[in-house]
């Protein structure tokens, strides 16, 4: 599951045995403070995708977290 975070972050949690968040799976390059933007994933699940504050749509590699412009 992912979640928007005010902190200008999105934040992965894991919940097969038990909810926890994965510190190893953050997202971050875009503004969304203030603002309820919508998360989502790519139907292959390779590519992470939210929009921001600006109106513009960012995207990530799942795998390794890259922002592509």
């Amino acid at each position: 599951m992912i979640c928007q975070s005010m902190d200008n972050k999105i934040v992965t949690f894991g919940a097969r045995d038990r909810f926890r968040q994965n510190a190893k799976k953050v997202f971050k390059g875009h503004n969304v403070a203030g603002y309820a933007c919508n998360l989502g994933f790519s139907p292959d699940g390779h590519y992470v995708i939210s929009g921001d504050g600006g109106g513009h749509l960012v995207i990530w590699d799942w795998k390794s977290g890259k922002r592509y412009a």
